[in-house]
């Protein structure tokens, strides 16, 4: 068995991977003082400038993605749906979706999950 070209291969990817990585070590980010300085109105930021974000963002977030993923699911089956033969099964299929989809949101309301008040 010849493995020459896997050698070949290799050996291409070890010097493009450390090109990639001295090239973007020669023109990435230098640290200077002037860009860390505050631009909007010249007067410095107080307190920490990255701060923790609360986690209710984040489940807000990861809720809204959830929904619309599935809302995204939903579409091309529209599309589908006056062409099709087995329109019967599709129903089956959207009403099961749909289902999953309230029985989220629901368990999500009985957890508290959208309670935007005080933990």
């Amino acid at each position: 068995m010849d493995l020459f070209p896997l050698f070949v291969f290799l050996l291409l990817v070890l010097i493009i991977g450390a090109s990639l990585l001295l090239l973007s070590n020669w023109l990435g980010y230098k640290k200077s003082h002037n860009k860390e300085e505050a631009f909007e109105s010249g007067v410095s930021p107080v307190g920490k400038v990255g701060g923790r974000i609360n986690i209710k963002f984040y489940k807000t977030l990861v809720f809204f993605l959830l929904f619309q993923a599935q809302m995204l699911l939903l579409y091309p089956w529209a599309l589908s749906y006056g062409e099709s033969t087995v329109q019967k099964f599709l129903i089956g299929e959207f009403l099961a979706s749909i289902l999953l989809l309230a029985a989220g949101f629901l368990f999500l309301l009985s957890n508290k999950a959208f309670d935007w008040g005080e933990e």
